[in-house]
C-alpha cells in the first residue's frame, strides 16, 4: 500500500476545467487579450492563476486591471454552483480508499477558496478530512514540485512512496520532479484525443481514462 495518494482537483475530482478556463478566456477577451480555450487548456492547466497572468501580461505587453481576479472569481463561482459535476466514479473510489484507511489528500493549483468550493459542491470534502492544499501555500506552483513536497510533508509520507493522480502536463512534471509515481488521468471533458500522449511525454508512469481503472493500475504497475 502506498503511504499517500495525492489527487489533483480540477479535471481529476471535479470536471471544472471548462468552467474555470472558460471564465478566464471570457474576461481576458474583455481586456483585449485574445486567447483560445484550447490554448489555455494546453498551456496553463495545473498552473496558478498568478503564473498565467504574469505570462500573458508579458506576452501581450498589457497590465490586467486590479479587478481582473474578482471578475473571474465571480464568474467561476456562479458557473460552478450551476454546472459543476464530480468526475464519474470518483465518489465510489474515495469511499473505498476511506474504508481501506488509505491516506489521501488533494494538491491543487486552485486558490484555497475555489478548491474548498469545488470539493464541497462535489460532496467529497469529508473524505479528505481537511487535507486539501492549494499551491498558493508554497513559493512556486506547478510545474514546480513545491506543492507535492508540501503535501507529503503535511501528510507525513515519503515522496518515493506517494502516488499522484494528475490531468495536466504541468502537474505530471511537478510530481515527477518530487520523485513520485504519477498516474495521468484523461477522463475530464476538456481532454482531447492526444491528451494521453501529452501526459506520457510529460513523464506519467501510467495513464487512465476512467477512475474505475485506478486501483488495478496501482496494484499492477506500482512498486
Amino acid at each position: 500500500m502506498a503511504e499517500l495518494i495525492i489527487f489533483d482537483c480540477d479535471g481529476v475530482i471535479v470536471d471544472s476545467e471548462p468552467i474555470s478556463c472558460g471564465a478566464h478566456v471570457e474576461v481576458l477577451a474583455e481586456e483585449g487579450i485574445d486567447i483560445s480555450l484550447a490554448d489555455v487548456y494546453q498551456r496553463f492547466t495545473g498552473c496558478t492563476v498568478s503564473f498565467m497572468m504574469d505570462t500573458l501580461e508579458a506576452e501581450f505587453n498589457k497590465k490586467l486591471p486590479e479587478d481582473y481576479l474578482s471578475r473571474v472569481d465571480n464568474l467561476i463561482s456562479s458557473r460552478k454552483h450551476a454546472e459543476l459535476k464530480p468526475i464519474k466514479g470518483i465518489k465510489e473510489l474515495l469511499q473505498k480508499f476511506y474504508d481501506d484507511k488509505q491516506k489521501i489528500c488533494v494538491a491543487s493549483g486552485s486558490s484555497p477558496k475555489h478548491l474548498a468550493l469545488s470539493l464541497e459542491l462535489a460532496g467529497v470534502q469529508d473524505y479528505f478530512e481537511g487535507n486539501y492544499f492549494s499551491a498558493h501555500l508554497v513559493e512556486k506552483g506547478k510545474p514546480a514540485p513545491d506543492i507535492f513536497y508540501y503535501a507529503a510533508e503535511k501528510m507525513q509520507a515519503s515522496p518515493c512512496r506517494t502516488i499522484v493522480i494528475e490531468d495536466s502536463a504541468n502537474g505530471v512534471i511537478g510530481a515527477k520532479k518530487a520523485g513520485m509515481y504519477v498516474v495521468g488521468f484523461t477522463g475530464g471533458s476538456h481532454c482531447t484525443k492526444d491528451h494521453a500522449d501529452k501526459l506520457i511525454k510529460a513523464g506519467a508512469d501510467s495513464v487512465i481514462s476512467d477512475m474505475n481503472e485506478l486501483e488495478n493500475v496501482i496494484k499492477t504497475n506500482w512498486l
